[in-house]
């Protein structure tokens, strides 16, 4: 009968001035202050993938190639391919020295260290005298980088409100794309602007890379911490503080919903405080080996797609087509461009889509692009005297790389961090990003010698992947969209680890919280006063 009539629970809530998750979710849970930080934590974001996404047009440089003296080493692919998959090996370490960090210190604190490092490793591979400490300031960038990388998601899927957890998270991937799009424009700029000859055309770029991390730094003050750590260590007061200053409607001055939310977080890591939180643990409980299954594939299924290996070697597969480096350099940078109305795009529609669906469906797109690409190049075998397979071919790589970014890029920054509770989360995280740190140095590396040996054959590699991955995703994969973090653990069986469900809880006007404990299968009701939550 309740479903029927969903607006008697409204009229029964205003006669008794009772509150419940029904009524709240009708608002909007967040303001300008909260819009603010996004924007600041997006610089985080931002920092990662000028500092990945440089490399692209520096080694699109002949500036580069003759300071290095790659144009007449023999060993010069090895030598390219390591200096993209350095930066990634520094992220794994940089992730489990996030992990520490976060979990002893807080998420700012990691967000912090990582921005001072990819300041320091900017600024000395800008002053590099030889490829070798070039390739040493590219790992130690790579390891600043990954920890603003993990860091930076986890801050926000921490902090926002579950309704819009998703369009906030996408805000990290709009970043992302912009700081790619960034730094092939610079690359552009300084190989048009300056003498052929000037070693300022692969220098600057490396430079400005400090700016994004610099204001990070400048604005991160006045940024709170994650109120969940701070509820994990304790701190109730200052993460209540948080919540209510971050999750509250517009007019509403007795912070309804931020109360019922605090009150759900708090029974929730009372809990979560008591249970074990090493490594070794995750792998004895089978729902936890089963999270991280799924991290790892959802990690390896994305950049298996071959967005990575295109994003990379762009000016490798342009060169190929026939380009030269003037046009090599623009066409890769407009990739970047192209995508940037799709992902601002998906910022109002992820948390309207499954995310399986979404994921799993992105996939599928870009397996039917990837296969036109591939028959365009060999069929044309040479392409570069063919004007309408040139056109085809660099039309087919900016709709992959739209559907990628839109659909595909944006989950894996956030997808699997939900799946965690609290107490390893920042754990889950790590293997996130341990594994793109992983999946990203086998492709960036292998890549350019594949593309050369290999030609458009490397291609059938990503696309048998593919097809296997976006079909597990789809059809297997938890759909945690709209779900509380807390709630996301009866998506695992885990019904022995959720105290409470949003649905559950109510406010009255007297400030008196009710609950129904969920812990074990016990039907116990809890009521505690707003004043209890303050002081647990």
């Amino acid at each position: 009968m309740e479903d029927a009539n969903p607006d008697v629970s409204t009229v029964a809530e205003s006669q008794t001035g009772e509150t419940s998750l029904a009524t709240e979710k009708r608002k909007r849970h967040f303001g300008p202050r909260m819009v603010f930080c996004i924007i600041i934590i997006m610089m985080g974001s931002l920092s990662y993938s000028y500092s990945a996404g440089v490399i692209g047009t520096t080694i699109g440089q002949p500036s580069f190639y003759r300071y290095m003296g790659l144009d007449q080493s023999p060993h010069s692919t090895a030598l390219l391919g390591a200096c993209s998959s350095l930066y990634y090996t520094g992220g794994v370490f940089g992730s489990f020295f996030s992990n520490f960090v976060g979990d002893r210190w807080g998420r700012k604190i990691s967000i912090y260290t990582g921005a001072i490092i990819v300041i320091v490793s900017a600024a000395l591979c800008a002053g590099s005298v030889n490829i070798a400490m070039f390739i040493v300031f590219r790992f130690t960038s790579g390891f600043g980088a990954f920890m603003l990388l993990m860091s930076v998601p986890l801050w926000i899927i921490e902090v926002v409100p579950p309704e819009v957890r998703g369009a906030f998270a996408q805000c990290h991937s709009v970043a992302v794309s912009m700081g790619y799009l960034i730094s092939g424009y610079v690359g552009v700029g300084f190989f048009l602007d300056l003498p052929i000859n000037s070693i300022s055309a692969w220098r600057g770029p490396q430079a400005i890379g400090v700016l994004p991390p610099i204001i990070l730094l400048s604005g991160l003050w006045w940024i709170p911490e994650s109120p969940r750590y701070l509820l994990m260590k304790g701190r109730v007061a200052s993460a209540r503080k948080i919540v209510r200053s971050l999750h509250s409607a517009p007019g509403d001055t007795e912070h309804r919903f931020a109360e019922i939310e605090l009150f759900q977080m708090t029974k929730q890591i009372e809990l979560d405080r008591t249970l074990p939180s090493s490594w070794l643990d995750m792998f004895r409980r089978p729902s936890f080996r089963k999270r991280m299954w799924m991290t790892v594939f959802i990690g390896f299924a994305v950049l298996s797609s071959g967005n990575l290996a295109i994003s990379i070697y762009a000016t490798v597969l342009l060169s190929n087509l026939g380009f030269d480096s003037t046009k090599q350099l623009l066409i890769q940078s407009g990739f970047f461009a192209a995508v940037m109305p799709g992902l601002f795009a998906s910022i109002f529609f992820t948390d309207h889509l499954r995310r399986p669906s979404m994921v799993g469906g992105g996939l599928f797109v870009m397996v039917v692009v990837l296969s036109c690409y591939t028959a365009v190049t060999a069929s044309f075998l040479d392409v570069a005297s063919n004007k309408s397979a040139q056109i085809a071919g660099v039309a087919l790589i900016y709709i992959f790389e739209v559907f990628s970014a839109a659909l595909v890029e944006g989950p894996l920054a956030y997808w699997a961090a939900e799946f965690y509770p609290t107490h390893l989360r920042a754990k889950g995280a790590t293997l996130q990003t341990v594994t793109y740190a992983c999946v990203s140095i086998m492709w960036s590396q292998s890549s350019s010698t594949a593309i050369a040996n290999l030609g458009w054959k490397f291609f059938l590699i990503f696309i048998c992947i593919t097809v296997v991955t976006g079909n597990v995703i789809f059809w297997y994969f938890p759909d945690t969209q709209g779900k509380s973090l807390e709630e996301v653990a009866l998506l695992f069986g885990d019904d022995d680890l959720v105290v409470l469900l949003q649905e559950d809880i109510h406010i009255d006007a007297s400030h008196h919280i009710t609950g129904k404990l969920h812990l074990n299968g016990e039907g116990k009701t809890i009521v505690e006063t707003v004043e209890d939550v303050q002081h647990v």
